[in-house]
């Protein structure tokens, strides 16, 4: 939609200024149906092209114009005029687009029917006297070839070219890129010819003939939905090849055909600047035609004029009827200018409709634009994470994924759990649980410098332990807290055997947290606290052998216990480094529906 609004806005802004440049694009069209790269209708559907966003409605024809028949030898040419010697030699200078060309002839027998052939070749010079472009003109008996090289320095590189055959041969021209030694090592066209007998383009990439090697087309077609190719290399070319060497042969032909028309003008402007007249208006001959039908040159000045010609292809209406003055009569008749303002109201009428559409469009877009980003304000809103809860957890394991042990019922529900260790906010992943334990285990990517190790036995009646954890989160403070007592009862709530009972004292946030003797072995993991009126100092832990098994069911190893007592500076270093902050996070929704149920159970606890 945002990509959709992008273009619409580009496109209002670039309306009235690409009007001015459809002319443009018209006379090229009409160029190129002229010197015979287009069919008639593919001239009409190019036309159609460039005028339908104003005219819609209308259609187009290029029947009143006729191709260039070519009348070679008639009058004299550039290889006619100028002089060829048998080495190079400057014969003059041209200047194209504010850029100075010599121009060197030359000529030689050395093609490969031994023929004469006359060379002009096109150089442009740095201030350093290096060339920076080079183009060849080659004529022959049969045909003229037109070159620009790729390296300037080098004629032995690779090229664009294009061709025009003067015989009967099965193209009338081609238009190419030439790579040297390209595929199986061989010279490589990739371009298009013009099918004389079918009178349509045909694109493909054509393998030269070298040594005992005939030529070979890799891949040919008159379009991409039926491509064909020989056996060039001793194996089946596939579609996805095809394609692609059917895409490049366009791509190359369109670059050289580019070079072609620049190579024209200079000739042009070259043999203009020494004869005093334009090479084509001789080698090109026009028949006065309208609709197909050979009609007077005055009749088809007329038509031209009424037709708004004179408007879209002025070069072409000065060349075929400045000398009739029909122009300037017409234009000084009030008529025509009514007409002509007439013409102009109704192209600014439409104009201003395709504006008032196109704001209509925007004013929609904006709407839509509105209504998503609320929908996506709204879904984040749902989707967005708050702090509701927390506990304890210690580290068994370091690295990128360290192990992190827990009590189940500090994870339960939480669309995610952060662990915050040395200042650094973590995401983790549930790696397995245990409900009838109320055991879980997290991994996340933790560099800790120390980890707990786990007592390979259980605790013994009256033993010394040390719990750490975060009670009450972070109301007290963020730091770590220790409290220290005794192993009361080698049993849990209910003679829960892999319970133990401890004095030492455990507040709500010290769920999951170590339960660790003097050496620094985790000998229990904090999980309850019998909270009733009259009891107190009633806590328990579960036992290291239980969470071992825990652990070993889910491919879980630990650390070897230690077996040398801790000093209390070595045990608090372990404790800091190694126990961490685990906050659960849930949607708004979630806590809404905890909270409800909560109320609903305390309503009827009171009921």
């Amino acid at each position: 939609m945002k990509k959709l609004l992008y273009i619409l806005i580009f496109f209002l802004f670039s309306l009235t200024s690409s009007y001015a440049s459809k002319t443009d694009e018209i006379k090229k069209i009409n160029e190129m149906f002229i010197n015979g790269y287009i069919t008639e209708n593919e001239c009409a559907d190019l036309k159609y092209d460039v005028w339908k966003e104003f005219f819609p409605d209308s259609a187009y024809s290029c029947k009143n114009l006729k191709q260039k028949k070519i009348t070679k030898k008639e009058i004299k040419t550039l290889d006619e005029v100028l002089t060829f010697g048998k080495s190079y030699k400057e014969v003059g200078q041209v200047t194209l687009d504010s850029k100075k060309y010599s121009i060197f002839s030359k000529k030689d027998s050395d093609g490969s029917d031994n023929k004469e052939r006359k060379y002009l070749a096109f150089i442009n010079y740095d201030n350093n006297g290096i060339k920076k472009e080079q183009f060849f003109i080659i004529y022959y008996d049969d045909r003229t070839n037109y070159q620009r090289l790729i390296d300037p320095n080098d004629v032995k590189k690779n090229r664009w070219s294009t061709t025009d055959r003067f015989d009967d041969g099965w193209y009338e021209r081609r238009v190419v890129f030439l790579k040297k030694n390209d595929l199986g090592n061989r010279n490589t066209l990739y371009g298009k010819w013009f099918d004389r007998e079918e009178q349509k383009w045909l694109w493909g990439v054509f393998i030269d003939k070298k040594d005992d090697k005939e030529t070979c087309w890799m891949v040919f077609g008159y379009n991409s939905n039926d491509l064909g190719s020989e056996d060039c290399f001793g194996s089946k070319v596939s579609n996805e090849r095809k394609n692609f060497l059917f895409n490049q042969a366009k791509k190359y032909s369109s670059e050289a055909e580019n070079y072609f028309y620049f190579l024209k003008d200079l000739e042009n402007t070259y043999y203009a600047k020494i004869s005093g007249q334009n090479i084509d208006e001789k080698i090109y001959v026009f028949d006065y035609k309208w609709n197909g039908k050979k009609i007077t040159k005055n009749e088809y000045c007329k038509k031209a004029l009424e037709s708004k010609l004179d408007k879209f292809e002025p070069e072409k209406f000065a060349s075929r009827c400045s000398d009739l003055n029909i122009n300037i009569a017409n234009k000084n008749n009030p008529s025509d200018i009514e007409n002509e303002k007439k013409l102009l109201a109704e192209e600014k009428k439409k104009l201003d409709l395709e504006r008032q559409k196109i704001e209509e469009e925007k004013r929609k877009l904006e709407k839509e634009k509105q209504k998503l980003a609320k929908k996506i304000k709204e879904r984040n809103e749902i989707e967005k994470l708050y702090p509701f809860g927390s506990g304890t957890g210690f580290l068994t394991s370091s690295g990128n994924n360290a192990n992190i042990i827990t009590n189940f019922h500090v994870i339960d529900n939480c669309d995610e759990v952060i662990v915050l260790h040395k200042g650094n906010r973590i995401k983790s992943k549930i790696y397995a649980v245990d409900r009838t334990n109320d055991m879980a285990i997290l991994k996340a990517k933790i560099n800790g410098s120390k980890v707990f190790p786990v007592a390979s036995d259980d605790v013994q009646l009256l033993e010394d332990i040390i719990i750490a954890g975060f009670p009450l989160g972070k109301e007290v403070s963020a730091n770590v807290k220790v409290t220290k007592g005794s192993v009361s009862s080698l049993a849990g709530f209910g003679d829960n055997s892999s319970n133990f009972q401890t004095d030492a004292a455990l507040n709500q946030g010290n769920s999951g947290g170590p339960i660790i003797n003097d050496k620094g072995n985790v000998v229990g993991v904090a999980v309850a606290t019998w909270i009733e009126e009259g009891v107190q100092g009633v806590h328990f832990g579960i036992k290291s052998s239980t969470l071992r098994s825990f652990a070993k069911s889910n491919n879980i190893s630990f650390n070897t216990p230690r077996i040398a007592k801790l000093t209390n500076k070595e045990l608090g270093e372990l404790i800091t480094e190694a126990t961490v902050y685990l906050e659960c996070q849930m949607t708004k929704a979630k806590i809404e529906k905890i909270l409800e149920e909560e109320d609903k159970a305390e309503k009827a606890k009171n009921n």
